[in-house]
């Protein structure tokens, strides 16, 4: 079954550490075969107010995902 990974970023400070980390994250998705659904902007919410970036990956199993979650890749 699909299992879903879900982050909202409420606030970014974007410096060397940050570049660093999205620039390396997707290859960390590969042997778990996981893919970005949603990605941050743009967006418009149909109801409420949003102040943050929505994230969404997607991977086949919960096994994976938490495979993802815990590998030394992503630790890193």
């Amino acid at each position: 079954m699909t299992a879903y990974a879900v982050a909202v970023i409420r606030e970014t400070r974007l410096n060397d550490e940050i570049a660093k980390y999205l620039r390396s994250i997707d290859e960390t998705l590969t042997p778990f075969s996981g893919k970005y659904i949603v990605h941050g902007d743009p967006y418009k919410p149909l109801e409420g107010s949003w102040s943050g970036d929505l994230v969404v990956i997607e991977f086949p199993s919960m096994d994976d995902a938490q495979g993802w979650y815990s590998s030394d890749a992503y630790s890193a």
